[in-house]
């Protein structure tokens, strides 16, 4: 996730103006990594910071936002600060503003097309990333405990996030989006002297091709959500 570009301005009102928000999307970088969704990294964080987290829990959750007359309780904003460390010092408002209503909004358009994340798919993709991680259901427990944080609250983080990756495959599958060999020999010509001097041509372009293809799939979806985002009936409270 990367929470930047607050660039809408928030009051409390209805808005349904155009925004170019940004949905959990990686920036690219020289080396031409690929951008993708660590849900995985979470876990593998959680050990090293959770335990400088600090967070007071409340005995009211009050709606700080609505989207299409759903609520975006105060709890979502702590929850997601804990587990993202990109989030930590993003004040609420920005961060619902930039990162929780575009969620929302993929999560009601996943609705409407049936998407649904099963219970045993939810678990398979816990267990695995635990895996990864090296740690145990029984230790993540401890440590979100540590934060105010529950196994639950963490588990529908999760699934949340694999919504919106069945959500994001969907529509780039719809799209048909495809990258020209202009778009590809230009992006080399301005860029090749970034890349590994012992890189061969063909090894370099398969990296711009994957670097290129995620960076116009990531496009496609900020515009997609800016499309929803026209149309939203946004509140904030």
């Amino acid at each position: 996730m990367k929470c930047a570009n607050f660039g809408w301005k928030m009051e409390k009102k209805v808005h349904k103006r155009q925004h170019k928000p940004q949905v959990f999307v990686h920036p690219p970088n020289k080396r031409f990594r690929k951008a993708h969704y660590a849900i995985a990294v979470v876990v593998l964080v959680l050990v090293l910071i959770i335990a400088s987290v600090s967070v007071l829990k409340s005995k009211k959750d009050p709606v700080l936002a609505t989207v299409n007359g759903q609520a975006i309780s105060a709890s979502e904003v702590r929850i997601l600060r804990a587990l993202l460390p990109e989030a930590a010092n993003v004040p609420d408002m920005q961060l619902i503003n930039d990162s929780l209503v575009p969620q929302l909004l993929l999560l009601q358009d996943a609705a409407k097309r049936g998407i649904i994340v099963s219970d045993q798919e939810l678990n398979d993709y816990i267990v695995q990333a635990l895996k990864s991680g090296g740690t145990t259901q029984q230790d993540l427990e401890k440590n979100l405990a540590k934060a105010g944080i529950t196994f639950e609250d963490f588990s529908r983080f999760v699934r949340t996030q694999l919504t919106i990756e069945a959500l994001k495959k969907q529509l780039i599958d719809e799209a048909k989006l495809s990258l020209s060999e202009t778009e590809l020999n230009a992006f080399y010509e301005k860029n090749k002297n970034q890349l590994p001097a012992n890189i061969s041509i063909d090894d370099a372009k398969k990296l711009i091709v994957d670097f290129l293809s995620k960076q116009k799939q990531d496009e496609y979806v900020i515009q997609y959500v800016a499309k929803l985002r026209s149309t939203a009936d946004v509140a904030f409270k």
